[in-house]
């Protein structure tokens, strides 16, 4: 059998965010990485599933749901910008 892999088209698109929120805390290069694929996976699951996903880490974020997922978008769009500038 062939099997054509097609890339999954966004549910809803993933701006990113107007502002840049600098880290908190310290964070290792995996977990840096692993922000950062939020990012850029965000616009492939519902508004539920950030959310269900932000939450895990609302220790980082301080906040949970629409308002978590969006300080995680902030924070990977910082780290984001730190990695250009090197």
């Amino acid at each position: 059998m062939i099997y054509d892999r097609i890339p999954p088209l966004p549910v809803i698109t993933a701006p990113p965010p107007i502002n840049a929120l600098p880290l908190p805390v310290g964070l290792t290069a995996n977990e840096m990485r692993a922000l950062a694929l939020f990012r850029e996976r965000a616009g492939l699951w519902s508004d539920g599933r950030r959310a269900e996903i932000a939450d895990q880490v609302e220790i980082l974020s301080g906040a949970t749901g629409a308002a978590g997922v969006s300080r995680l978008m902030a924070m990977a769009h910082w780290v984001q910008e730190k990695r250009r500038e090197r």
